[in-house]
């Protein structure tokens, strides 16, 4: 199996971390983080593995320099979430997570426009 291909429990052998990606969620995402592009080389990191990473300094606070090796190397991770930031990517990832967790809990897919005027405001 090759390198792009492998998921984190594969890679550190502990397969109940809470940050990875479910398949669930991979399913929804995958299609969002695709190479759309045939122009230039080929990635070569597990972009499973990135939002992994991604979910990791989220969660932890870590810096992007004391990334653990079970990850792909920090400049990788970074370099995927600053471009997934400037063209909307990031937001539609967190916008489809937000949106099946809601569905799940039994809420509605979105929130009621009270609380949208209330973060509007707020903001």
């Amino acid at each position: 199996m090759d390198e792009p291909e492998r998921n984190q429990s594969e890679r550190t052998g502990n397969s109940d971390l809470r940050d990875d990606v479910t398949d669930e969620q991979d399913d929804l995402i995958a299609p969002l983080i695709e190479r759309r592009s045939k122009r230039g080389r080929p990635t070569s990191l597990c972009l499973r593995l990135v939002l992994n990473a991604l979910f990791y300094l989220t969660r932890t606070g870590c810096q992007w320099r004391l990334l653990p090796k079970d990850f792909p190397a920090w400049p990788g991770v970074r370099y995927s979430f600053d471009k997934w930031t400037e063209d909307g990517t990031w937001l539609e990832i967190n916008r489809r997570l937000v949106e099946r967790r809601r569905l799940a809990v039994g809420r509605t897919s979105t929130p009621s426009m009270g609380l949208r005027a209330c973060l509007k405001i707020s903001l």
